[in-house]
């Protein structure tokens, strides 16, 4: 499933300045990463999301049967911005498997 999903993780060459993730929005993604063995940081929610590549990743996961959460990073500014200084990977959706990020160097 993993190996379906690497491409979501291509982005653009041009990066946004990096900021400082603050540890109260760490933990959070922490949370969501451990909690979850599948999780998806994605524009929009399961049942409606917000742009095509998180409607793609959504499709997917349901293809496959796969069990999964999501966060909505629309609706949260700190996870939106934080999510990409977690994973130093400046584009969403962002896909989480056992806590590892889904990258397109695999």
């Amino acid at each position: 499933m993993l190996m379906l999903l690497v491409w979501f993780g291509v982005g653009s060459a041009f990066a946004a300045p990096r900021m400082s993730l603050s540890p109260p929005t760490k933990d959070r993604i922490d949370s969501m990463i451990g909690s979850n063995k599948v999780m998806l940081f994605m524009k929009g929610s399961k049942v409606m999301p917000q742009c095509g590549f998180s409607n793609m990743a959504v499709q997917i996961l349901n293809a496959v049967g796969a069990d999964y959460e999501t966060c909505d990073v629309l609706a949260d500014d700190a996870i939106r911005s934080g999510i990409k200084e977690y994973s130093e990977w400046p584009t969403i959706p962002q896909l989480y498997v056992d806590g590892e990020r889904g990258n397109s160097s695999r």
